[in-house]
């Protein structure tokens, strides 16, 4: 063995490394893009949130891009907040082979549990710039 590496060898190690990287990241989609949007009913995705606290209420705030404003509800339910939707699929993609999903079609829904120690009502609810804003008014 001479001291140096081989180039040859440190390029198949990297192409062998992005592929096993795009294979993983297939698997571990949650489903596939017809999976996603035939699951009779069930939850594919869930959304990302963030939660700003004040003084007299707390805001809620939903990432749903893509969402149609009809597509979205709301509700609050013993002490969680449910958020409930749908993303529907492109018309430009509906009969075109899957490559890549790394963007969530179908049913979502998020669950927030909300403080026990704390009663809301829903206040103001807006969806701009694909985000749901939601007011909980602290009671």
């Amino acid at each position: 063995m001479t001291g140096q590496s081989d180039p040859w060898i440190w390029e198949q190690v990297a192409h062998l490394l992005r592929h096993t990287e795009r294979l993983q990241r297939r698997f571990l989609q949650a489903a596939t893009l017809q999976e996603s949007l035939h699951l009779n009913g069930r939850v594919s995705w869930a959304p990302p949130v963030n939660i700003v606290e004040k003084n007299d209420s707390v805001w809620v705030i939903f990432a749903v891009p893509g969402v149609p404003a009809g597509q979205v509800e709301l509700r609050l339910e013993g002490g969680d907040l449910i958020i409930t939707g749908q993303r529907p699929l492109s018309d430009c993609c509906a009969d075109g082979a899957l490559q890549v999903l790394e963007i969530p079609f179908g049913r979502f829904e998020r669950r927030l549990r909300l403080p026990v120690n704390q009663s809301f009502a829903i206040g103001e609810t807006r969806q701009e710039r694909g985000l749901v804003f939601i007011q909980l008014r602290k009671l």
